[in-house]
């Protein structure tokens, strides 16, 4: 290393790097040392692979070459004044490639100089603010979804609510926090009796692995005590590094009961039809009649034989026929309804009748036939003014409903009643608001949002679509200027020509929801911190002991530390791996074991002493419940094989280890060695030295067993359950 640092005294380079000199060749992270005036004196491996340089390219140079020179002088000035530089910077390699490294530089004075030199570090992070970009957004994006998603959504896990959405919450009736504190005696107790075996059976079935119905439905008692019925998709999940069952459900008690009430309509319609006082006719597209119900031929005195065949038209009072007409012309277009009021002769002389038409037509929209559903309103005609003066209450009731409210004439756009909560929401008053069209003008700001609610209401009221319609997030401005977020509903009522609106004023909400996202952001950002950290002070304690066998003289000692190093590097390496991956809960367990394995041979390694390191490892991803406990037994096992295994008069010295599936429902774990072997009489179970304790120590933490074999050399195996994510994988 030192043959390539130009105008430097020998001895106080070595004093400085010599006894670095393998940490600075072997290390992951670049490493640059320049001179006072900022030109490259020397580069290690991972530095020539970061920026593609090779020596005689770099050496000379300024590291301008990579990061410009505008960027470099500021650090170099920095450098100067303080003596140090740390932060991320922007760098090219030499093809081009735009490069985010975390790079630290710092001042080492030279014993035979004022000015000494500088020491760089750098990690290439691109991919890593790459990867936490993507993860923010795609994470947002998707709890989005989810926490506004109109269906039920449910995390269970050890018989506990560990997750439920705001849509679950208002099915039950709780809270998402009453139910987050859920015991599973409470959950039992929300169950209807009936049902508990059925849910809590497939939950255990399901958190155990085996199969279980994805699909069924069950009845919950909600809050309010009324029994509801729930229709579930459940299926099992990892959740935070272990199993749970997530469900997706659906509150299908309308739907239910709506079929209930169907199949008994079915099964009486008969018997209604026959009996019912509503007047039930059946006719062609001319206007002969098809069919009439008891009650129609009773109201007109005639029988079913007189009926049948000849028009309705002149059982019509002869005022009212040119109207029944006009209206039946709606018939023809979408939605095919009409409704008409007429005088008809009957046995009890002319009354009035109210009749409801539905045209039934075919797939090129002619009418085949009509159905019409009639009643005596006779008396309700007398009864107008009786109608008015409850209209009059109800619109007292409406007009201090908590939530805005307003119907206006379809044709002219005008208001008819408006209520004091929408007055407040809007902050206009019923002379600045004479109709609908004034609300487009005056409160919605938002060209595009009001271009599309226009088009959609003129489009649906043109073509008479019978639909609700509905938006979210609509942006208005009250009278003084203050900016408001709005859900607004319109129901349309053709047959009298009116158009109800709702406004529901979403403004606090919407605020308290971005206060939570922020807060949920914050601890995401948190909690990558504290992984960061603790892979940061790994390596601290690591450089600490590594420091620490330089400078005991005892070789004991130095033994000793050194096994601690190497446990710690262990670890180390798991979270220095998790750290770069993407998924935080998850390693590679063969490039991670390959890293282990190539550190201890390059620990162990010497001129005199050299053995083969072979390993075959499946590619499993192991959490950190498994792969600690892995690297820490062949941390020991390998090392103890190197130390004892074999003889100066070895000649062929090697080690195998490998990691892989025994059967579908255990892994096998074996280091083997072709050295001496161990005496046959010694029980290793009960062995004093810490390492062996340790690997019968890591060994219960994997719930496996241990065997042993000294013939041939030392084999280890030890066969252990998988663990039940990679049983969920088979």
């Amino acid at each position: 290393m030192n043959d390539t640092i130009k105008n430097k005294p020998e001895s106080s380079l070595n004093n400085n790097f010599g006894l670095y000199k393998e940490i600075f060749t072997n290390s992951g992270d670049a490493i640059g040392v320049i001179d006072s005036e900022g030109k490259y004196l020397i580069q290690n491996p991972a530095h020539k692979n970061l920026y593609g340089f090779t020596d005689s390219e770099l050496i000379g140079k300024t590291p301008a070459i990579h990061m410009g020179e505008e960027q470099f002088r500021k650090i170099l000035n920095s450098l100067k004044q303080k003596g140090r530089f740390k932060g991320e910077v922007i760098c090219h390699n030499k093809n081009g490639d735009k490069l985010i490294i975390n790079t630290s530089f710092f001042r080492i004075r030279d014993e035979e100089s004022d000015a000494g030199y500088y020491v760089c570090f750098g990690r290439n992070v691109t991919d890593v603010i790459k990867a936490d970009d993507a993860l923010i957004k795609s994470e947002h994006k998707y709890r989005e979804l989810v926490e506004k998603s109109l269906q039920g959504i449910i995390i269970l896990q050890d018989f506990r609510i560990v997750y439920a959405n705001e849509a679950f919450a208002k099915m039950t009736g709780y809270s998402v926090e009453k139910l987050l504190s859920f015991t599973p005696e409470d959950i039992e107790m929300v169950l209807h009796p009936d049902d508990r075996k059925l849910v809590l059976g497939n939950l255990s079935k399901r958190l155990l692995g085996l199969d279980a119905p994805q699909h069924y439905q069950f009845r919950v008692l909600g809050n309010d005590n009324k029994l509801r019925v729930m229709e579930i998709y459940a299926q099992r999940i990892e959740y935070e590094g272990k199993p749970a069952a997530q469900g997706f459900i659906l509150d299908i008690t309308d739907k239910v009961e709506a079929r209930k009430a169907l199949e008994e309509s079915e099964r009486n319609y008969r018997m209604i039809l026959e009996n019912t006082s509503d007047l039930i006719v059946k006719v062609d597209p001319e206007g002969r009649l098809m069919f009439v119900s008891p009650s129609y031929c009773k109201l007109f005195g005639k029988s079913e034989g007189e009926l049948l065949g000849k028009p309705f038209m002149p059982l019509v009072h002869e005022e009212d026929r040119q109207r029944t007409a006009d209206a039946m012309e709606d018939l023809k277009k979408p939605p095919h309804t009409c409704y008409v009021e007429q005088r008809a002769m009957t046995v009890k002389g002319w009354r009035w009748l109210a009749w409801s038409d539905k045209a039934i037509v075919d797939d090129e929209g002619n009418i085949i036939a009509i159905i019409g559903s009639g009643r005596d309103i006779h008396e309700m005609k007398q009864t107008e003014q009786t109608l008015k003066q409850r209209t009059e209450f109800i619109e007292t009731i409406l007009k201090n409903l908590p939530m805005g409210l307003s119907v206006n004439e379809i044709r002219s756009g005008k208001f008819t009643f408006i209520n004091d909560e929408l007055k407040k929401i809007y902050g206009w008053d019923n002379e600045d608001l004479p109709d609908i069209q004034s609300v487009y003008k005056k409160v919605y700001t938002n060209d595009f949002q009001k271009r599309q609610i226009m088009n959609e209401i003129k489009n649906n009221l043109e073509n008479k679509i019978d639909v609700n319609m509905y938006w979210n997030d609509i942006e208005i401005k009250t009278k003084d200027g203050q900016t408001k977020i709005i859900s607004t509903k319109i129901i349309p009522l053709y047959e009298q020509n009116l158009m109800i609106s709702t406004v529901l004023d979403l403004t606090e909400r919407i605020k308290a929801d971005n206060q939570l996202k922020r807060s949920l952001e914050e601890k995401e950002i948190l909690l990558k911190e504290i992984h960061h950290r603790v892979k940061n002070n790994l390596q601290t304690i690591i450089s600490l002991l590594d420091l620490q066998i330089d400078a005991v003289e005892d070789n004991r000692t130095k033994e000793i530390l050194k096994s601690s190093l190497n446990r710690v590097t262990a670890m180390a390496l798991i979270h220095e791996k998790l750290y770069k991956s993407k998924d935080l809960s998850k390693i590679k367990a063969n490039e991670y074991l390959q890293n282990l394995i190539d550190y201890l041979y390059s620990v162990y390694k010497t001129d005199s002493n050299r053995i083969t390191m072979s390993s075959d490892v499946t590619e499993f991803l192991l959490t950190l419940d498994t792969a600690i406990p892995c690297g820490m037994i062949i941390n020991e096992l390998v090392s103890n094989s190197i130390k004892h295994a074999f003889t100066e008069k070895s000649d062929d010295r090697r080690i195998t280890i490998y990691l892989k599936e025994k059967d579908e429902n255990n892994l096998i774990l074996s280091v083997k060695d072709n050295g001496i072997g161990i005496p046959l009489d010694m029980n290793l179970n009960d062995s004093s030295t810490l390492g062996l304790k340790l690997v019968n120590l890591f060994v219960k933490q994997l719930e496996g067993k241990i065997t042993f074999s000294g013939v041939n050399g030392t084999s280890v195996e030890i066969v252990f359950p998988k663990p039940v994510y990679l049983l969920n994988e088979n």
